[in-house]
């Protein structure tokens, strides 16, 4: 299934709430000598990089292997890129205004981010999360969780989410009442069964023609094939 591109109309500062100063704390752990590049947009930033040396900017050379603490203190901090930076562990304290969170293709095994209410895109792919607390996700629109090994995702509280790709997971059920912007769904090769498939199916929205929305549901197991497409084209749903 192809990814839909996010083009997004930056929120402005009366329509955020909280503290404009934002913590991140970054666990790295690095195999020997190692750069990491790091992507941020923030009207100001330090980053301690936790081997003695501190600096605002956004590449580093780490000259040892070793597990490594680093910080990010940044004003209004609306984009934050950690993909493959080998991130182990991530903590966001007051982080009200970011807005994307990029961190795939890490080693991440628990991601919270309940406490950043901004947050619109979030791709955390190719970790291997056992974790993933979403809390309310009032402006979640886009969410990549892929290639994890997560057996139980709560997402009903994320109302705005149109995107959702969780494809090689372990997941056996989920539903997706109260997302009624939800278009593209992607639960490939997980451990639904029919019967948890169609408990999917009932929670999906009706939709309006010309609406469009798709989903991938090919299970190994074949239970896709067992279970009651017919409802998902009621509903107008196309399967890809």
């Amino acid at each position: 299934m192809g990814y839909l591109p996010f083009i997004f109309k930056r929120r402005t500062g009366e329509e955020k709430q909280g503290d404009l100063l934002g913590f991140i704390v970054l666990k790295v752990c690095v195999p020997g000598e190692t750069d990491i590049c790091i992507g941020i947009e923030s009207a100001a930033f330090l980053i301690d990089w936790g081997d003695g040396i501190s600096d605002n900017l956004m590449q580093h050379r780490y000259e040892q292997a070793g597990e490594y603490t680093l910080r990010i203190v940044g004003t209004a901090i609306h984009w934050l890129d950690i993909s493959k930076c080998h991130v182990a562990g991530i903590y966001l304290r007051k982080c009200f205004w970011l807005e994307q969170l990029l961190c795939d293709h890490n080693h991440l095994q628990i991601l919270d981010i309940s406490h950043c209410p901004a947050l619109r895109v979030v791709d955390c792919a190719y970790n291997g999360l056992v974790g993933l607390r979403l809390g309310r996700g009032q402006s979640l629109k886009s969410l990549d969780c892929s290639h994890n090994v997560l057996q139980h995702l709560e997402i009903g509280h994320c109302k705005q989410l149109k995107c959702f790709y969780s494809a090689f997971n372990l997941l056996t059920q989920l539903d997706f009442y109260g997302c009624e912007q939800i278009r593209c769904v992607d639960i490939g090769n997980n451990r639904f069964t029919a019967e948890g498939l169609n408990r999917l199916y009932e929670s999906l929205p009706e939709l309006n023609i010309p609406d469009t929305a798709a989903v991938m549901l090919e299970q190994s197991s074949g239970a896709d094939r067992k279970s009651a497409l017919d409802m998902l084209y009621r509903k107008g749903w196309k399967i890809v």
